[in-house]
């Protein structure tokens, strides 16, 4: 029927929004050597990103066994299961992060429970950012 709002846009938008609303993180904004820490109910995955001649990579620490033998992360997205719905480069609470890694496989981990960013500023001083309780 025409005029009838699409009900999986409007889902869409408003767990864009939600996603805005917690927060996240971004993976390309982050600066060398500034690193990741998501918590799934079973692992947690340590991402540092690295600016290399090839371009921006993440190397990956985590006693997952799925990502046995998979070191280096090339793309991150996310993805949201109740909506089938993926966001570009973007780790967000609740949903499930897809990495890429340079020998061609691809993992998607579990949901995302915590998230915290141990990053540097300017005058080299390091912090860690919590963007939520588990």
């Amino acid at each position: 029927m025409t005029g009838t709002p699409d009900i999986r846009e409007s889902e869409i938008k408003g767990f864009v929004r939600l996603q805005e609303k917690l927060g996240g993180i971004i993976p390309s904004r982050l600066k060398h050597l500034d690193k990741v820490l998501i918590e799934t109910i079973q692992f947690i995955y340590e991402l540092t990103m690295v600016e290399t001649p090839k371009g921006r990579r993440y190397i990956l620490e985590t006693a997952s066994p799925v990502c046995a033998g998979n070191t280096v992360v090339i793309h991150i997205e996310s993805h949201y299961t109740k909506l089938k719905y993926n966001i570009e480069d973007w780790i967000g609470k609740d949903m499930r992060p897809i990495l890429k890694f340079t020998n061609g496989n691809s993992v998607m981990i579990g949901d995302v429970k915590g998230l915290s960013i141990v990053g540097h500023s300017d005058d080299g001083t390091e912090y860690t950012y919590n963007f939520w309780e588990n």
